[in-house]
């Protein structure tokens, strides 16, 4: 899965709701913007006063699709634009369950395979990342 505001193929797309599309839209899975009602334009910068873009948490053409990170995505994953989860190191799955069988996943900054590696996004990573599949 691709970090933190990349997208696409290859995580080669990037996207940013304030940079790429002008706080007045959001990223879709293939990193481009879908405007807010009343913008318009590839990063959202001309104001219409049309459109109706989805409502949060709803996805895809005619908004028919919906998926939420902490429902659909067990908070272990984002929403693409088709609706569907692109899920983190370590989860797997339409819901982003832990992969290796299903069994418990590890505890809170305990990773890897048999949750035998420990990371902290404070301490291990100095506040300047987030801890990985693998610890």
């Amino acid at each position: 899965p691709c970090v933190k505001d990349m997208y696409g193929e290859g995580c080669s797309a990037e996207c940013s709701i304030a940079a790429t599309c002008n706080n007045q839209g959001r990223c879709l899975g293939d990193g481009s913007c879908e405007c807010l009602p009343g913008f318009s334009g590839a990063d959202c910068n001309t104001g219409d006063g049309g459109g109706d873009p989805c409502v949060k948490d709803m996805y895809a053409e005619g908004c028919s699709a919906e998926c939420s990170i902490a429902g659909t995505c067990s908070r272990n994953g984002r929403c693409l634009g088709d609706g569907s989860c692109e899920c983190f190191p370590g989860f797997s799955g339409e819901s982003c369950e832990p992969e290796g069988g299903g069994g418990d996943p590890c505890v809170k900054n305990i990773y890897a395979e048999g949750c035998t590696a420990q990371c902290s996004m404070e301490s291990t990573c100095s506040r300047h990342g987030r801890c990985l599949g693998d610890g």
